[in-house]
């Protein structure tokens, strides 16, 4: 069986999130008649929830290749957690800049949602590293 780097695994995460959220939001959502407050809901937070995830994955990628190249003595123990709690304040600080935009809107489902997607990060990683500990044990 084909053994993957664990980028590797992030990167797709970070990919199949994005591209659905993208495919859902304006293909899905823009053209949904509304007949139904239950897929109106799902569509309404999907947008939040899957990029909550996907950003994670992508800062768990990076923040590590910017610190080994920076000058900075800094070693990062806990990655998931530092590229989770990244992922989820700037989704959030952009959720809460909404209220002072024109035409946008604020909700607090968004941020429930965002936070559930980055709950679904942590739980995914910690399953990835069980996982690859428990190949080598």
């Amino acid at each position: 069986m084909l053994k993957w780097k664990h980028t590797y695994w992030y990167l797709l995460v970070f990919a199949v999130c994005f591209i659905t959220s993208y495919s859902i939001e304006d293909g899905i959502r823009a053209h949904y008649d509304g007949s139904n407050a239950m897929i109106t809901y799902v569509l309404g937070v999907i947008p939040n929830f899957l990029p909550a995830i996907g950003l994670c994955a992508i800062l768990h990628v990076i923040i590590p290749q910017i610190v080994k190249f920076s000058k900075l003595s800094l070693e990062i123990t806990r990655p998931h957690l530092m590229s989770m709690l990244a992922g989820q304040i700037t989704l959030i600080i952009l959720e809460f800049r909404q209220q002072f935009i024109p035409y946008e809107t604020f909700d607090w489902h968004d941020i429930y949602w965002t936070l559930f997607g980055g709950i679904l990060f942590m739980l995914l990683s910690h399953l990835m590293e069980f996982q690859s500990k428990s190949q080598f044990a």
